[in-house]
């Protein structure tokens, strides 16, 4: 008659592991990436796109980049308080209530968009 083989023999059993650890897979290799959480690989290429990209591009572009930023502001609203200005002055002349006013609004609005994007265009062909 044959018995169970004694604790310790016969190989590795469930009371056989080190003290503390637990039961699992195998660890992973040392030298093997750890898997990223979701997103992260993506988010680490877009930030290291971003590091090379402002790495090439020459000195004082951010500041080429704010000035342009400016120009467009004042491009985008001066032409419609002047048109709003101008038709109002017209209108009082006049007498016709806010025709003009609004006409020429209209068209600083349009224009400065026109000229907004002319600005746009032109540095970006640079």
């Amino acid at each position: 008659m044959t018995g169970p083989p004694p604790a310790g023999a016969g190989g590795p059993g469930p009371g056989d592991r080190p003290e503390g650890s637990r039961p699992g897979p195998d660890p992973a290799p040392a030298d093997a990436p750890a898997p990223a959480p979701d997103g992260l690989a993506e988010r680490l290429r877009v930030a290291h796109d971003r590091r090379e990209r402002a790495r090439r591009e020459p000195p004082g572009r951010l500041w080429r980049t704010v000035a342009q930023v400016g120009t467009l502001g004042w491009l985008l609203a001066l032409p419609p308080v002047l048109g709003a200005v101008l038709g109002r002055a017209l209108d009082r002349r006049l007498g016709t209530g806010l025709q003009c006013t609004l006409g020429l609004l209209a068209l600083g609005v349009a224009g400065g968009g026109w000229l907004a994007w002319r600005a746009v265009e032109r540095e970006r062909l640079r």
